[in-house]
């Protein structure tokens, strides 16, 4: 996994916005792409948290302005997944609760707002992870990033 500065151009406002790029490498087992891709996130959210919350936020706002562009709107919603989710990791060890409404999201979050005034629909890193797949359907990274959700939820029931 490699965790580099990434540039996706807001169609609607040609703005250049800084976000994570979390590609996954295939050549190791999924297991263990999982479990340490989860341990790249967490640092990342732990070490960086201006950088991730930045990302998040510029993500969101992405996903509302791109309704008319499905393939980046479901790349920003698999960005998104990899953020909440490093989130959730890091919170995970002293926060579990907390870890949990990340991962999972709350009623209350998928009704906020974007900046349009429309509800979201989504909330924390099921959700995103849920609307990228209908966007990106054969994408690869997804199923990597669903097995980092399954490895994270399974260590919160513990």
């Amino acid at each position: 996994m490699r965790i580099q500065p990434a540039k996706i151009e807001n169609v609607e406002q040609n703005k250049n916005l800084s976000l994570v790029d979390l590609s996954i490498d295939t050549t190791q087992s999924l297991a263990q792409e999982a479990d340490q891709g989860l341990q790249k996130l967490s640092n990342v959210a732990r070490t960086q948290p201006e950088m991730m919350h930045k990302s998040i936020m510029q993500l969101e706002q992405l996903i509302a302005d791109t309704n008319d562009d499905p393939q980046l709107q479901g790349r920003a919603f698999l960005n998104l997944a990899r953020c909440f989710l490093g989130v959730a990791a890091n919170k995970a060890a002293w926060d579990p609760e907390g870890a949990r409404i990340v991962l999972y999201g709350t009623p209350s979050g998928r009704n906020t707002q974007d900046h349009h005034g429309k509800s979201r629909g989504y909330d924390g890193a099921v959700d995103a992870l849920k609307e990228a797949s209908k966007r990106l359907p054969r994408d690869t990274n997804i199923k990597a990033a669903e097995l980092m959700t399954t490895t994270l939820a399974r260590q919160l029931q513990r």
